[in-house]
């Protein structure tokens, strides 16, 4: 680097020197300047951290939602709607001193990934699943104020994670194979002592709604548990994959192949005036011609066309050929 006798003469650094002092030459403060675009960094809470998407997570989630709305259909028998919220990325610390004082907090344990994760349950949905669980009308409403569970809750907290997991599982079989179980529950006041774990979350919401009461379930997954899927994830998956596609048409298929429809045929029809309906006595005949082709309807629709037979001693109707629409 050049020196600075090499680019001003000593008599030019003077003369400088000197309107500097007069004001004769101005120079740019840099006081104020750059104070008002400096952004705080915070080490212990990256902010790539923070701003990271996970388009993938979005996609299990919804995946989630789906098959966990149809668990829970069958296991309170009733109708439930399930929705997922964006996925949220903040500190432990800020999490946990977020959450209601009456929230029941679980640690369950990824097994694959040799971590854990918390599953937060809003009080509102706990008392929900009992109310309806014990053949409640659905409609009970917990309350805002620290309480401890009951033993009946507690059981009943546990049975409703444990069905969770499978269709948790599910959800991730497009990403990658995880299995849960369940270890503790977990006391909220002493996870508020972590305040000053900087330790960030990837926190997924899942707003579950019935009649007019809902709740929310919480999955907060530690993102350095996550830090191994952080390629998929952040990639993204698929959300068609074939087998997910073909797995779900068997499965419809199979479904509407159980439906029961009725079916009727006409074997003859014959035009009467009302006068001759209303003269007919018991013991009239009404004469009809029958025909050896007939047609097979459901609801007014028409499937086939047949002839007149019988089997088993019974009316039938041998098909001939498919109508298509």
């Amino acid at each position: 680097m050049a020196s600075s006798q090499e680019i001003l003469s000593e008599e030019e650094l003077e003369a400088l020197a000197e309107g500097v002092a007069n004001g004769e030459v101005q120079v740019e403060s840099d006081t104020g300047s750059g104070k008002a675009n400096a952004v705080l960094y915070d080490f212990h809470q990256p902010a790539h951290l923070l701003k990271a998407r996970l388009p993938a997570l979005d996609l299990v989630n919804e995946r989630f939602c789906k098959d966990f709305q149809k668990t829970l259909f069958n296991f309170m028998q009733r109708v439930v709607a399930i929705e997922p919220e964006e996925v949220q990325m903040l500190k432990f610390s800020d999490y946990i001193n977020s959450l209601p004082v009456s929230t029941s907090v679980n640690r369950v344990r990824v097994n694959e990934l040799n971590g854990s994760v918390l599953f937060t349950i809003e009080s509102n949905l706990v008392y929900l699943v009992v109310d309806c669980f014990f053949g409640g009308p659905g409609v009970a409403a917990g309350s805002d104020e620290e309480r401890e569970f009951t033993a009946a809750e507690k059981r009943m907290i546990e049975k409703l994670l444990n069905i969770s997991f499978k269709d948790l599982e599910s959800a991730w079989s497009s990403v990658s194979k995880l299995s849960f179980s369940y270890m503790q529950a977990e006391n909220r006041s002493q996870l508020s002592g972590l305040a000053d774990s900087s330790e960030v979350l990837v926190l997924s919401k899942f707003k579950v709604s019935m009649n007019e009461v809902s709740g929310e379930l919480h999955i907060a997954m530690p993102h350095s548990l996550l830090e191994p899927l952080r390629p998929v994830l952040a990639s993204g998956v698929k959300k068609g994959h074939a087998d997910s596609d073909e797995n779900w048409r068997k499965n419809l298929r199979a479904k509407l192949e159980e439906v029961e429809i009725d079916i009727n045929a006409v074997f003859a029809e014959a035009e009467i005036s009302l006068k001759e309906l209303l003269s007919l006595k018991p013991g009239d005949f009404i004469p009809v011609s029958m025909s050896d082709a007939t047609f097979v309807f459901s609801n007014d629709v028409p499937l086939f066309q047949g002839k007149l037979g019988m089997s088993n001693q019974q009316a039938a109707v041998r098909v001939d050929h498919w109508y298509h629409s």
